[in-house]
């Protein structure tokens, strides 16, 4: 059975959601953006919003460029020390 973000890439497309994709992106700096001027609850509720957003838009991307679960975790493995070591956490 599909998930419901393979559907929506096949239903709108690789560029169309490629494009979305950068929307949404530009869409949450604005919204952290006015966060960070108003700091107001709305905002604040806005940029909840925005994160949500540009979530399903990334497991779109995932879907798109066949990014396996284990590239991520991967992936996880090799950042993850190196902010544990920026930020000095044990």
């Amino acid at each position: 059975m599909k998930t419901i973000y393979e559907t929506a890439v096949e239903k709108w497309g690789h560029e169309a959601q490629f494009n979305q994709t950068k929307e949404e992106l530009a869409e949450l700096i604005q919204a952290l953006c006015k966060y960070e001027k108003y700091k107001t609850p709305e905002w604040r509720e806005n940029v909840i919003e925005e994160i949500f957003d540009v979530q399903v838009m990334i497991e779109q991307i995932k879907v798109m460029l066949n990014i396996s679960p284990d590239e991520m975790n991967n992936m996880t493995l090799q950042k993850m020390p190196k902010l544990e070591k920026a930020v000095g956490w044990q």
